[in-house]
């Protein structure tokens, strides 16, 4: 399973998973759509799935400050 870092603009950090399995590949493919999407101001949002409660969250590519992925066993 891929689990994203997030840390946000307000200091907090959050573990996200996909809300469909992805590769590794696809994993890089999202970490350079959130990263142009901060490069160029975009906005945009993301949807995973919050690991504390298992809930899909909604995520504003604006409030991203960190973010990166590893690959953890199920």
């Amino acid at each position: 399973m891929v689990e994203f870092k997030i840390r946000f603009k307000s200091g907090d950090v959050g573990y996200f998973k996909p809300t469909c399995e992805i590769t590794i590949e696809k994993a890089d493919e999202v970490i350079e759509y959130i990263g142009e999407g901060i490069r160029n101001e975009a906005t945009g949002i993301l949807k995973m799935l919050d690991l504390t409660d298992d809930k899909v969250t909604v995520i504003n590519i604006k409030e991203i400050v960190t973010f990166g992925y590893s690959l953890v066993s199920d």
